[in-house]
């Protein structure tokens, strides 16, 4: 056996000490904060924000409301004007392009009747509205029904069925015309407007009848 071998206790491991780490003492960042003061925070006052909202609410409002107005405006007596007048222009227009003698004669006596009425209907009328007359048939509401019309008629012609189209078309205008006419005369006091609407209708009515007979031996 060998003899043990005795350690030496300079040679023992020491234990490993450790780094010295910085210490932060926050000093400058608290100096920073202290010197800055606190950060303001901008802020919309509640009250302007609720009045913007409620200005914009009002405007959307009111213009639902005007263009609910606008597209619920009835007849008045520059629209029968204008009614009157299209529809004096289609039976016009058509006069020499009918077949049927006794279609021809219902349409002249038609065609006289709508410039009278039309006369009349134009006397009835502001002096602002006749003079802005011209300019409202171009906008009016009513007018794509008759350019609908004068296409219609057109293509029936090139068809060589004009006779049964126009009768027709024509009986229905001028039921059309009477409806607006009776709206015009139930809301309207002034006695003029319903002796216009009266007069019409009179002079009318056996016109009428006669497109409508005419229609019906046509189906």
């Amino acid at each position: 056996m060998q003899p043990n071998q005795q350690q030496n206790p300079q040679q023992q491991p020491q234990p490993l000490q450790q780094a010295s780490q910085p210490q932060n003492t926050g000093a400058p960042i608290d100096y920073l904060n202290q010197i800055s003061g606190p950060q303001k925070v901008n802020t919309v006052n509640p009250l302007l924000l609720w009045g913007v909202i409620g200005g914009v609410l009002l405007i959307a409002i009111a213009a639902i409301f005007a263009l609910v107005g606008s597209s619920n405006k009835g007849p008045d007596i520059t629209s029968a004007a204008q009614r009157i007048q299209m529809l004096q222009t289609a039976t016009e227009s058509n006069q020499s392009r009918l077949s049927s003698s006794k279609l021809r004669t219902y349409n002249t006596a038609l065609d006289t009747i709508l410039r009278n009425s039309e006369r009349e209907a134009m006397g009835l009328l502001s002096e602002g509205e006749a003079k802005s007359f011209k300019k409202t048939l171009k906008d009016s509401p009513i007018k794509p029904e008759f350019d609908k019309l004068a296409a219609t008629l057109n293509d029936a012609r090139l068809n060589n069925v004009l006779d049964r189209v126009y009768s027709r078309e024509i009986t229905y205008h001028i039921n059309l015309l009477l409806r607006d006419l009776r709206i015009i005369s139930k809301s309207k006091s002034s006695k003029s407007i319903r002796a216009f609407v009266d007069d019409t209708e009179r002079n009318i009515d056996p016109i009428l009848k006669q497109f409508t007979e005419f229609k019906d031996t046509q189906q």
